[in-house]
């Protein structure tokens, strides 16, 4: 069975790379674990107080003690994980069917948010201030309040004119929370040429009040906000592949 190492280290130092050993390398190390992750290990993410590591694998998400690697949880699925508080987390189920909230001292189930039985898909993401979350379900975007764990709002795309097919690849909040970032993937019929449908690809910001459309960068493709979310970087998948 293949095994995935999972390191902890330290930032080090060089004063060029060249210089740098492997034996430079794991110098500062803390900890080191092998998971049993045999399709593959792909993302890892610290809770709100440093105190655990989750690790997201293709078969489980598995938690560790952040100080020495010791495995303390996991959960089958590998969809991702977003922190609420100190001890609780939330994601969508692997079936597409629910919302969980879990509590991190046996990560169990403890709650789950309203839902009306559209698909939802595991592209999501939570707001800075913990309160709303966001994602993709079937026919567009939705937003629930945590607190009273009902749906806020629904977009629903199938109003729009033409269209035949959406994709979304990407959704984030911004900063403070007032807009959301969302990479769309569009195809739509051709009424003058019905054998010539067109397709877009443009990440649209959506008011977070009212989800309406109030800008969008066109063309683009793989986005990342900074962490004031002043600027926004996008890598070209145009002849140029640049950034």
């Amino acid at each position: 069975m293949k095994k995935i190492f999972f390191l902890i280290a330290f930032i080090l130092t060089f004063s060029g790379l060249e210089q740098a050993t492997a034996q430079d390398y794991f110098q500062d190390t803390v900890w080191m674990r092998m998971t049993d992750q045999a399709e593959g290990f792909y993302m890892v993410k610290f809770s709100d107080n440093d105190s655990l590591i989750v690790g997201h694998g293709y078969n489980d998400d598995i938690f560790f003690n952040a100080n020495n690697g010791t495995e303390v949880g996991r959960i089958k699925g590998s969809n991702e994980v977003f922190f609420i508080d100190f001890n609780h987390y939330i994601r969508v189920n692997e079936e597409g069917n629910k919302i969980e909230i879990f509590n991190l001292e046996n990560f169990q189930v403890i709650d789950t948010l309203i839902h009306d039985g559209k698909n939802i898909y595991p592209l999501y993401d939570l707001s800075h201030d913990k309160r709303y979350f966001v994602a993709i379900v079937q026919g567009g975007i939705r937003v629930w309040d945590l607190l009273t764990k009902q749906i806020m709002k629904t977009k629903d795309f199938k109003t729009e004119e033409n269209l035949s097919k959406f994709n979304i690849e990407h959704i984030q909040f911004t900063c403070d929370d007032t807009k959301i970032i969302c990479t769309e993937y569009k195809e739509y019929k051709n009424p003058q040429n019905p054998n010539n449908p067109y397709s877009t690809l443009n990440h649209v910001i959506y008011d977070f009040n009212t989800l309406d459309s109030i800008d969008a960068f066109i063309g683009m493709a793989y986005f990342r906000l900074s962490n004031t979310c002043s600027k926004i970087a996008f890598k070209r998948s145009d002849p140029s592949y640049g950034v």
